[in-house]
């Protein structure tokens, strides 16, 4: 038994480097780092500083639990030895949990109000005060995917980017609304203002993604698209970008045999 809480205290402190190096990662070069679960890779980890303090705090003491649980003795040896100087350096951690928990548990309760569906409560919070901007263009992105657009208005009243970028492949919302989100998100975003015509590293914009990947993760039907495609081009989307690998957003029609889209982008 001991050898196995020892087992778990080395684990639970390398996820809190993962944690700590990961978080900070996405935070500082706005990445979309996460973890690996069922071969998919999921946004495990946080993205701003408050949150990565206290989940590598809250792992640090996790994994210390285990440890003491598996070096009973030997700990209570030193601890009897040490007893003042343990005693300080305990205060000053349980010091440092409560300010982590302080900064991070306002961001923490609007994220979880946002993804849990709880509009009114995510309302009410922003009403209590202002969150940073790093803040809101992290939480937008749920409250978008999950159609709450009063919460969504509300972010962008307090300061949230509309254009602001994420993921590894640098995407806006208009992205990643497209590939995954329910169409309604997509007429949002346009009637905010969002910019149409960014590119990403592939030189791609929202055009290729909407004909190359919607499909494939929602529900949908070429009518569907088609209309996506119209909203797009009438917010003045540029319909002859090429894609660093040669593809045009008309190209992609033809390959993926939507007819009616393919029909549409050539009379334009």
């Amino acid at each position: 038994m001991q050898a196995f809480f020892q087992l778990l205290s080395v684990i639970t402190w390398y996820m809190a480097g993962l944690v700590f190096v990961g978080g900070s990662l996405n935070a500082l070069f706005d990445l979309n780092l996460g973890l690996k679960a069922s071969g998919a890779s999921t946004d495990a980890l946080p993205s701003d500083f408050s949150t990565i303090v206290i989940l590598t705090i809250f792992t640090l003491l996790l994994g210390a639990v285990f440890y003491v649980l598996g070096n009973f003795r030997q700990v209570l040896r030193v601890m009897r030895r040490y007893r003042w100087p343990l005693l300080g350096g305990l205060a000053l951690i349980t010091a440092l949990t409560v300010g982590g928990v302080s900064l991070a548990m306002p961001n923490l309760m609007l994220e979880m109000a946002v993804q849990g569906g709880d509009s009114a409560k995510a309302q009410s919070l922003l009403q209590k005060r202002d969150y940073s901007e790093e803040t809101l263009n992290y939480v937008l992105y749920w409250a978008v995917e999950s159609e709450d657009y009063a919460v969504s208005e509300m972010m962008l009243e307090q300061g949230a980017d509309i254009n602001h970028r994420r993921g590894e492949g640098d995407n806006t919302l208009l992205n990643y609304a497209v590939m995954y989100f329910p169409a309604s998100s997509t007429d949002f975003l346009l009637t905010q203002g969002i910019d149409v015509n960014v590119v990403d590293e592939f030189g791609t914009n929202a055009l290729h993604d909407l004909l190359n990947y919607r499909e494939n993760n929602v529900t949908t039907d070429e009518a569907e698209i088609l209309t996506l495609v119209q909203q797009l081009v009438d917010a003045g989307i540029e319909t002859d970008v090429t894609a660093s690998w040669g593809d045009t957003p008309l190209s992609i029609a033809q390959d993926e045999g939507y007819e009616t889209v393919a029909a549409y982008l050539e009379q334009l």
